[in-house]
Order: C-alpha cells, then structure tokens, then sequence
C-alpha cells in the first residue's frame, strides 16, 4: 500500500510537467505538419487545364506522363487571358485551415484534420484520406509519416527536459 501511494503522489507531482510538455509538443508537431503540407501540396503550382488534356491525352497514347515545365504552370500572380490557361482547380486551402490539435489527457495530444472533399462518385469523404494518403495519387504528399519522422527526436527532447524539470524541482 505505501509502494501505491508513493507512485501515485509521484505522478500528481509530474503531472503538470508532462501536460506542459504534451501540449508543447503536440504544438510543434502540428507546426511541423503545416510546415510540411506548404511544401508538398500549397507550395506546388496548379497546372492548367490545357496542361492536364495534354497529360491525359499523352496517357492514353501510351506515352505515360509528359513533362510540364514548371514555368508554364498557373501560379496566382499570373492572369489567365483564355480558358486554356485558366487553373486546373481552386485552391481554397480547405486542407491547411483543417489541422488542428487538441489535448485528450495529460499524456496524450492529437493532430487531426477533418477536411473532407466531394468523391468523384459523390460521396463525402475525408480529404486527406482520400488524396493524400494513396500512393499512386497524381500528387502524393505525405505531410503526416514526413512530420512525424522529423519530430520524433524533437518531441523526445521536450519530454526528457519535462521530466528532468519535474525530478529536480521534487
């Protein structure tokens, strides 16, 4: 019994280091997981609609995927004059605005999104899992298995000071 009410004083004196550090944490990976989304998917210009007939045409010849040069792709400052060179999509950032955290318990932070995107089938489903997670999609883009590889030594450091933090101070 007294082994029990050791432990358990124990974790209530570490407690608030560790939830400091959760949230701590789960900040910088939802930093870093933005970080990644703008570089693998908002970053990227948006082809235009001539330049996606082409690639479907070039696909279907046998052909495979022809090179578009980056610098004939639509970026926002360019202005389309004919509908050939309007943008293949809209970019509403639908995706980027949809990451969010959240802290479940002391130990325990979240990073979800919950965009959800219109199928081609017309189903409502959820955007990343949709798009973003398959590998033969036209543009993957795995912010999430490239974030999570990047702070895993970062998110072991914030946990290792918390706890030296809570050993020292008790």
């Amino acid at each position: 019994m007294q082994l029990v009410a050791k432990w358990s004083r124990r974790e209530k004196a570490i407690r608030p280091f560790v939830a400091k550090a959760t949230r701590e944490a789960t900040k910088a990976f939802l930093a870093d997981s933005k970080t990644q989304m703008r570089e693998l998917i908002y970053d990227k210009p948006i082809p235009t609609r001539a330049q996606i007939q082409t690639e479907r045409k070039a696909r279907a010849e046998g052909k495979g995927k022809s090179f578009t040069p980056r610098k004939q792709m639509h970026t926002k400052s360019d202005k389309p004059n004919s509908t050939g060179s309007k943008p293949a999509w809209k970019r509403t950032g639908n995706l980027r605005r949809s990451e969010k955290m959240r802290i479940v318990t002391a130990y325990v932070g979240i990073v979800e999104n919950a965009a959800q995107s219109q199928t081609k089938n017309g189903k409502r489903s959820y955007y990343a899992r949709y798009r973003h997670d398959k590998k033969n999609t036209r543009y993957p883009a795995p912010w999430r298995k490239n974030a999570i590889n990047r702070m895993q030594g970062k998110v072991r450091l914030i946990y290792r000071k918390a706890i030296r933090k809570a050993l020292t101070m008790g």
